[in-house]
Order: C-alpha cells, then sequence, then structure tokens
C-alpha cells in the first residue's frame, strides 16, 4: 500500500483535530500547565522582546500563543495560525483580551510575504507537519533576514513516558499496523539528528535536548480519559477496537502509569528537543 500523500495527511489531520478541538479548548488550562517548561524554552530561544512581531505555528486552542503575546507586550504583534479553524475558535475564546491575530493555514504553505516577522515558533507541531521540511523551509521563509525561527518536538520514547507507554501498550494489546516512521507522529523527529536536518540550511542552527517534568493536577483514574480526549490519532485508533479491549488497555495503561502518580496529580519525567536558527 502507497504511503498517503501530504494533501491526503492535511484533510486527515483536518478531521481529526477537529473533532479534538472542543477538548483542547476545555482542557487548555492542563496542557499549559504540564508543558509550561517547553513553551519557556521556545521563548527563550525565540528571544522574544517587547515590541517584536511573531507568528506562532499550530498554536493550537492559543497555547504558547499567550505567552508570546506577553512576551512581545502591547507594542508586539502576534499571529496565531493553525491547520484546524475550530481550534483557532477556541484559541479566540482562551485570549481574547490579547492583541493577536488568528489565521487558518497548514505550515506548508503559510499565507504571508517573505520577511514578514522577527520571530517564528512552533511548540510540538513539526513532527506532526505533511512535510516537516516544507513546514520549517516557509517559517524561515516569512521570518525576515536574522530573524529567529525556533520550535520544539517530543525527545525520544525512553525519556516520555507520557506518551510512550500508551502508544507500547496498545501496540502490544492491539492488532494495530506498526506506524510509518516518516508518517505525523509525537515521535518522528525524536532521533538524533532528524530535528537538526530540517534546519540544516538556515544560519547559526542550535539543537538541545532537555529534561523537563510534565506536572499537572490530573488524578490518575482520570488521565488516560483526558489523553483520549486529546490525543485524537491515538482516539481514532482505540476507538475502532471492541469495548472489551478498550477496557483491558485503559487498565494496563492506568497501572503502569501509576508510579507517576501522587495526591498532587502527575509528574512525568519528560525531554523536549528544542531547535533554534537564524534566518539568512
Amino acid at each position: 500500500m502507497s504511503s498517503p500523500s501530504a494533501d491526503e495527511i492535511l484533510v486527515r489531520s483536518r478531521v481529526q483535530w477537529t473533532a479534538a478541538a472542543p477538548s483542547w479548548e476545555r482542557e487548555g488550562d492542563l496542557v499549559a500547565a504540564s508543558t509550561r517548561a517547553v513553551t519557556a524554552a521556545l521563548v527563550e530561544m525565540a528571544r522574544l522582546a517587547p515590541g517584536m512581531r511573531v507568528l506562532d505555528v499550530a498554536g493550537g486552542t492559543g497555547d504558547p500563543t499567550t505567552a508570546v503575546a506577553a512576551a512581545v507586550g502591547e507594542r508586539g504583534r502576534v499571529v496565531c495560525t493553525d491547520l484546524t479553524p475550530a481550534m483557532l475558535a477556541g484559541a479566540r475564546r482562551r485570549i481574547a483580551p490579547a492583541p493577536v491575530r488568528f489565521v487558518a493555514a497548514g505550515a506548508e504553505a503559510l499565507p504571508f510575504p517573505a520577511a514578514t516577522f522577527d520571530a517564528v515558533v512552533c511548540r510540538f507541531g513539526v513532527m506532526l507537519f505533511a512535510d516537516p521540511a516544507r513546514g520549517v523551509r516557509e517559517m524561515l521563509r516569512v521570518a525576515r533576514p536574522g530573524g529567529t525561527v525556533a520550535a520544539a518536538v517530543w525527545g525520544s520514547p525512553e525519556r516520555n513516558p507520557y506518551l510512550a507507554i500508551p502508544i507500547a501498550t496498545i501496540a502490544r494489546m492491539a492488532s494495530v499496523p506498526p506506524q510509518d516512521p516518516d508518517a505525523p507522529g509525537v515521535f518522528r523527529l525524536a532521533a538524533p539528528g532528524a530535528l537538526d536536518a530540517l534546519f540544516a540550511g538556515a544560519r547559526d542552527p542550535r539543537v538541545e535536548r532537555r529534561a523537563f517534568t510534565m506536572e499537572a493536577p490530573i488524578a490518575l483514574a482520570d488521565f488516560w480519559p483526558f489523553l483520549l480526549r486529546l490525543a485524537s490519532p491515538l482516539r481514532a485508533v482505540v476507538s475502532s477496537l471492541p469495548p472489551a479491549l478498550q477496557d483491558a488497555i485503559g487498565a494496563a495503561i492506568r497501572d503502569a502509569v501509576a508510579p507517576y502518580f501522587d495526591d498532587a496529580g502527575m509528574h512525568f519525567p519528560a525531554e523536549m528537543i528544542v531547535a533554534r536558527a537564524t534566518r539568512i
């Protein structure tokens, strides 16, 4: 069977994330809390400062757009894009007071002239692009000469049990085809050098692996339902399985992640890969 085209991936992604958009809006504060360290790293790597013009690519329901807007202040200008209009509708509601413009667009064809922005950021989006290389080229294109492009993706599965345990449990317990390593997925760019290669044509590329902790006030019993609501591709796989198997997978995941929970919520060790480069 041939691999789907970039256009087919975009259509499928839009459908999946449209279905997940209400959950992302509703759970936005928990998502922001658990990924706060990643957002801070992205703001730091992008060298954001008051008065800058910044583009947040694949901004979802407005996080980290909120942090970007705070970093550039009232004199700055922020644009948040996402492939899914439903996600952007949630972003408008969540960050309505901020001076942010929202534009529905895929990363592979950003609807802005070249050299529009002082900085471009993307948190946990590049590995889900239909065409990551083309998406990064577009991010560099719309940055001004000397402007910064920064992106964060998930690190290795071994250092990210928050996602690796559920994915491995489903693969072990259900007869699902193995995922194409080149298809959109959370660990698509986790291998050494994978993210670096996308920025090879830019100036002064810098790529770092950083450990952090994913913390949020989520009870153990609520974790798997919470993740299923947000992770649309996982939900698509699990929902196709018999109900009894779905229940068994949920129980196995709950047992496997239990060591990462206490009375205050979840505390998962995690790893991000964060990259920065300058447009020539």
